[in-house]
């Protein structure tokens, strides 16, 4: 019988493959990512199992998605160069070791799409130009000159789109998180974005013109030489939370309380400002959060700010206090009760309830103008 050759469209790899006599599928993987890249053709996809990769992956200009077991156990290292060139769409990795984590010199129209990716612990978390779409990712612990965990240089041409991704623990003289060497035009859209404990040993946590900033949290940084001079450039800012005042629709400036700033946990306490502050209006359709699921979070409730939204799964009307509560950690339901009456009063709405197990609370109550 003739042999059958494997050709995809679906390429595997494995720590325990092998590019010598692996074919690429998922019973006789290959060793490298590397490799199924050069096996694949445009429209192919490559799955890649958990483990270390010590390699730089080069697209090599087709579109392809590479796409990783788990962000937490699928590694690409670098060893100090660079790991990841001229992404198409990549998902599900740690990308570390880098220098840069990822480098892009794209001048097509292709957009490239960076998902669920942690890229960390590089010099320069990524270096590039062109479009990009980057989402539900975390750049940390990115070290650099100008821009330790991005430095973006628009060419005069592309977009920059970062959504839902956290910018944490990034060090450098000037603009830990964000750099936009240069300024021609191309926007910068920063959505749900969640930017804390970077530090700027000279100043500013980002830089550049043209940049667009929404239903984000910029808290908790360190300016070591201007502390009251958060960003420089043209900067839109709105329905965002700042550590230092900044002119704009819905923007806040008070403690965003993280569940856990030193352990690095930048999800939100149920006490939490940023909760149901975002734009309530997001798609600036003229139907705000109450009848446009476009302007809601996957619960249901309006947008918050921040990379980390706050799942609400209680709604009342019937809200439960006891001293064996948590005011963070509670929903107000029966089984998990607020500790305090203020924070279900807080919680509640209009014509609502709020039973009251035995006990000794202390502290200030006020209604809030509230019927309850």
């Amino acid at each position: 019988d003739d042999e059958v050759v494997y050709s995809g469209p679906v390429w595997h790899i494995s720590p325990d493959g092998s590019d010598l006599a692996g074919d690429g599928s998922s019973a006789v993987p290959f060793a490298t990512i590397q490799y199924g890249i050069e096996s694949s053709s445009n429209g192919d996809t490559v799955l890649v199992q958990s483990g270390v990769y010590y390699e730089s992956v080069n697209f090599l200009g087709m579109e392809i998605f590479v796409k990783g077991e788990d962000r937490q156990s699928t590694i690409i290292d670098g060893g100090g160069d660079v790991c990841v060139i001229n992404p198409y769409r990549i998902e599900g990795f740690t990308i570390r070791n880098g220098s840069p984590g990822i480098f892009g010199n794209d001048v097509s129209n292709r957009v490239g799409t960076i998902n669920d990716c942690i890229i960390q612990e590089s010099q320069y978390g990524l270096d590039a130009w062109g479009s990009y779409d980057i989402i539900n990712s975390i750049f940390r612990d990115n070290s650099g000159n100008l821009g330790a965990a991005i430095k973006w240089s628009e060419q005069g041409l592309g977009e920059l789109n970062i959504t839902s991704t956290a910018f944490v623990s990034n060090e450098c003289s000037n603009y830990p998180a964000f750099y936009k060497a240069t300024n021609n035009g191309a926007e910068v859209n920063i959505t749900n974005c969640t930017i804390a404990n970077n530090r700027a040993f000279q100043q500013e946590v980002l830089s550049g013109h043209d940049i667009n900033i929404i239903n984000s949290i910029i808290y908790h940084n360190t300016l070591d030489n201007y502390p009251h001079i958060l960003m420089q450039g043209q900067i839109s800012v709105s329905y965002s939370n700042l550590q230092v005042p900044y002119e704009g629709s819905g923007n806040i400036s008070t403690d965003p309380e993280y569940l856990n700033l030193e352990g690095g946990d930048f999800s939100l306490r149920n006490t939490s400002p940023c909760i149901d502050s975002g734009d309530p209006d997001y798609d600036n359709d003229g139907s705000t959060w109450e009848i446009d699921i476009d302007d809601q979070d996957p619960d249901g409730t309006r947008m918050d700010m921040g990379a980390f939204y706050h799942h609400q799964s209680y709604f009342g009307p019937v809200w439960h206090v006891s001293t064996e509560g948590s005011d963070e950690t509670g929903d107000g339901s029966d089984n998990s009760p607020f500790v305090s009456i203020q924070h279900a009063i807080e919680a509640a709405n209009e014509m609502d309830t709020i039973l009251v197990n035995s006990g000794i609370y202390t502290g200030f109550i006020s209604w809030h103008d509230k019927t309850l």
